[in-house]
């Protein structure tokens, strides 16, 4: 609800179109229920701490994989000189 404000703001001054809200909507659904989905799954199979590495430890990384694959960013090697 913090957010509402800016929110309509931006959609009056025409910063965020229809199609955003739609994405954003749409994206907005299927993190929320993947995460839920994936969570109640591992702590069907684990206990609760191994839960909470695999689901909320891997976020960074399935993040990182779905940027490059999406063109968004590029995977680099950072080396120690």
């Amino acid at each position: 609800m913090f957010l509402v404000i800016p929110l309509v703001r931006a959609v009056f001054r025409r910063q965020v179109t229809g199609r955003d809200l739609l994405l954003m909507g749409l994206l907005g659904q299927i993190a929320f229920s993947l995460y839920f989905w994936l969570q109640y799954t591992v702590v069907q199979k684990t206990n609760a701490s191994i839960s909470s590495i695999l689901v909320v430890g891997l976020i960074p990384v399935v993040t990182a994989f779905l940027a490059q694959f999406f063109g968004e960013a590029r995977q680099t090697c950072i080396t120690p000189s």
